[in-house]
């Protein structure tokens, strides 16, 4: 005898205006910021990791803070609506930073990568390299003068 069996299940993920703050630090480390909270589900280990992801760097080099009124808006905590919600605003400003920060690298003259084309580049571990030549690169960083940014 054979059996088949097939199961479904949905549950509504709800989503609200949410926004993030990133920025990279010139010794490396990130900082990612949202006002929403953690009510002992998981929010700092998940927006550490999405925002480990997005950067491509160690989630040791994460540092994801909320619970501030100052950060930027994050939702209510219901319905499971604060990952879904969180989780994007982390990753657009995740992906922001660095995308300034590649910019800023072609641009140094002193940079190994100066010249190269964006699409060129790829990240891994906390760097930026070529990707026909990852001996050519160098730590992803902030430069002391560079500004962080929100996205929403």
């Amino acid at each position: 005898m054979i059996g088949y069996g097939m199961a479904t299940a949905t549950y509504p993920a709800y989503r609200s205006p949410a926004s993030a703050r990133a920025q990279i630090l010139a010794n490396g480390r990130a900082i990612v910021e949202s006002a929403t909270q953690d009510l002992g589900t998981g929010t700092y280990t998940i927006m550490t990791q999405i925002a480990a992801d997005s950067l491509q760097m160690p989630v040791e080099q994460i540092d994801f803070r909320l619970g501030d009124s100052s950060f930027p808006e994050g939702p209510i905590s219901g319905g499971s609506a604060s990952s879904a919600s969180v989780g994007p605003a982390v990753r657009a400003a995740c992906l922001e930073v660095k995308k300034k920060l590649i910019r800023l690298a072609i641009a140094d003259a002193d940079s190994p990568l100066h010249g190269q084309s964006e699409d060129s580049l790829t990240a891994e571990n906390g760097r930026l390299s070529l990707q026909s030549d990852a001996s050519k690169g160098r730590k992803l960083r902030r430069n002391p003068g560079a500004s962080k940014t929100d996205q929403r």
